[in-house]
């Protein structure tokens, strides 16, 4: 399986290397466990989803990969370096130089164009504007969002102004971008739109996306899922053909012999 998952990936080395990771709430007899000794490796250029029903430790999962919340035991690797280890202000500047986000609600600053949003992280790095100015353009162009640019957050829709937060997430070359229910607020046409435009990340931009979703549809646009339940990996898919149809219907059934039906 480990040697599926670096051949898809086209690399052999992970991006980030995650080792009996834990997260306990509470103390002595009462106490949580949100994630439960969890290990997983994420490769480049890898699309991976995180499924699993409300409670199972998917947002916990999340926070503790972008250093929000710290865990209890085990290791986050990135790059040789345990982010646990990190103090707060370089845990901030991990997440600003090497995360990407993408949230449920856009989170788009509504006095900034499309194309000020997109180019707000370079500035802040530091990039000169005109290296800056070409970059949002170059990456809008790959997207295919060109028209968003000069349009304010209020003359978006929700699929549109989500369109341009994702772009937002890649433009600075982050090492992975963290999605959260990013299709959660959209409608059908919506979410397909803006889960083209994901896979077009990664397959243009070489992008590496880490998804945290319960809809079916959603995660069958992924390479490779991990379905949790009370804070450990309980099951896993691989994609292994272009199907996601194929895809859609072994993550419903994975879903069903779980015992937890559909997510909702």
């Amino acid at each position: 399986m480990e040697k599926d998952k670096k051949e898809a990936s086209g690399a052999c080395l992970p991006l980030l290397e995650i080792k009996g990771l834990s997260k306990v709430y509470g103390r002595l007899n009462n106490q949580t466990r949100a994630v439960d000794n969890i290990s997983f490796a994420v490769y480049p250029g890898e699309f991976l989803g995180i499924m699993g029903p409300s409670g199972s430790g998917k947002t916990t999962l999340l926070n503790l990969i972008a250093t929000i919340d710290r865990p209890t035991e085990g290791a986050l690797l990135v790059g040789g370096t345990d982010l646990k280890t990190l103090k707060p202000s370089q845990a901030a500047d991990f997440r600003n130089r090497r995360l990407g986000f993408i949230f449920q609600d856009y989170n788009l600053l509504m006095t900034l164009t499309g194309f000020e949003n997109i180019m707000l992280p370079l500035s802040l790095a530091g990039m000169r504007p005109a290296e800056a100015s070409a970059r949002v353009k170059a990456v809008a162009s790959v997207l295919g969002i060109e028209d968003l640019l000069d349009r304010f957050p209020d003359q978006m829709s929700r699929g549109e102004a989500q369109r341009v937060a994702a772009c937002r997430a890649v433009v600075s070359e982050p090492d992975i971008i963290l999605a959260d229910e990013p299709t959660g607020a959209l409608d059908s046409v919506a979410s397909h739109q803006l889960l083209k435009l994901l896979r077009s990340m990664r397959a243009e931009l070489g992008a590496t996306l880490l998804m945290v979703t319960h809809d079916p549809v959603a995660a069958s646009y992924c390479s490779r899922i991990l379905f949790l339940k009370d804070g450990k990996i309980f099951h896993e898919l691989c994609r292994d053909d272009d199907s996601r149809q194929n895809l859609y219907r072994q993550i419903i059934d994975a879903q069903r012999d779980l015992g937890e039906g559909i997510y909702v």
